[in-house]
């Protein structure tokens, strides 16, 4: 085995991966564009990341919301798994 030729490769390999992440659109575009969020101020607003099932808050007894920390649900693991998934095939 050519160990130049190997790094060589792994080099440009974390190159692609450098420039996907990189790049504007990486996840916050792909999520906007699926989830239909506004691309203005729409990604601090995180009622309508609620309303689309990306993150839940807990409610008490009353319905009244805690003022507690967000949990993400499956749709988020899954989106993220997937967009994931295909950056690694990319890469590898």
């Amino acid at each position: 085995m050519d160990l130049e030729k190997y790094i060589f490769e792994v080099c440009e390999r974390i190159k692609m991966f450098k420039y996907i992440f990189e790049k504007e659109e990486f996840l916050a575009r792909e999520l906007f564009d699926r989830i239909k969020i506004p691309r203005t101020s729409g990604y601090r607003n995180l009622e309508i990341w609620c309303e689309n099932d990306l993150l839940e808050k807990p409610e008490n007894g009353n319905g009244n919301q805690y003022n507690v920390r967000y949990k993400i649900t499956s749709k988020w693991i899954s989106f993220y798994d997937e967009l994931r998934k295909r950056i690694l095939d990319i890469l590898l």
